[in-house]
């Protein structure tokens, strides 16, 4: 079969592309965070996965004559997540210093320590178990199926017996559920973390840019301002 090829076109920014990574199977995902929706893709193999997400409204998918698939997406918007599983190395390709410059950042591989539920459901014909865990702020609720014999999920989950085909937190502000499953999906993806950012770094920097906001709106509340404080990340899934 003729490899076909992701090519991720970003707006606004460059992805320094040196290496292609060879996948086998593509799951796409309904992902709703913070009540808002988008198109998820998984695209992975036994050593590695790619995850991509991009507004609904903004998200382009066209196949040429060739059968290669070209996805633009609205860079502002869009997050991408590559895992290493070999290395246990998980890249995510996101904004971090302005909404309009993406940086790689680099973080070991999550345990999620999930525990194994006696309960099963059918989604999308396919019989699946469940399974939860406490992740950076949030309590998840996981649906894999064993069947699909891998142990990827979307965004940064893993680590279970199977495909997970759905996962939600224990706030419903967090919400993946898969649309189609597509297994053989043979492609290739042209890909390369490069002057990647420590994750633990980010958070600081994060944990700082958040005091400092807080300091300014507590001055004005001083000088007679009523102001309420939210503060979260678009980009961000996590929690304190």
């Amino acid at each position: 079969m003729k490899a076909r090829h992701f090519t991720l076109i970003f707006f606004y920014s460059s992805l320094l592309f040196s290496q292609k990574v060879e996948f086998n199977s593509k799951i796409e995902y309904e992902m709703n965070f913070l009540l808002k929706n988008y198109n998820a893709v998984l695209l992975y193999n036994t050593e590695k996965s790619v995850f991509t997400y991009s507004d609904l409204a903004n998200d382009d998918e066209k196949t040429d004559d060739e059968g290669n698939i070209n996805i633009t997406v609205a860079d502002t918007i869009s997050h991408l997540v590559f895992t290493n599983i070999i290395e246990k190395k998980l890249y995510n390709y996101t904004c971090i210093f302005s909404p309009k410059k993406h940086d790689w950042v680099e973080e070991s591989k999550p345990d999620f320590n999930w525990i194994k539920i006696n309960d099963t459901k059918t989604i999308n014909n396919l019989l699946c178990n469940k399974a939860t865990c406490t992740f950076r702020g949030r309590n998840y609720t996981a649906w894999y199926c064993p069947e699909i014999k891998n142990d990827y999920g979307p965004w940064k989950f893993s680590g279970l017996p199977g495909l997970i085909l759905e996962i939600y937190d224990s706030e419903n502000e967090v919400h993946f559920l898969v649309k189609r499953i597509s297994i053989p999906f043979d492609c290739s993806v042209a890909i390369n973390p490069n002057n990647t950012i420590p994750y633990d770094r980010v958070r600081l920097i994060q944990k700082e840019k958040t005091d400092e906001l807080i300091k300014k709106m507590e001055s004005k509340q001083e000088r007679g301002f009523s102001i309420k404080v939210k503060v979260n990340s678009q980009q961000q899934i996590e929690r304190e």
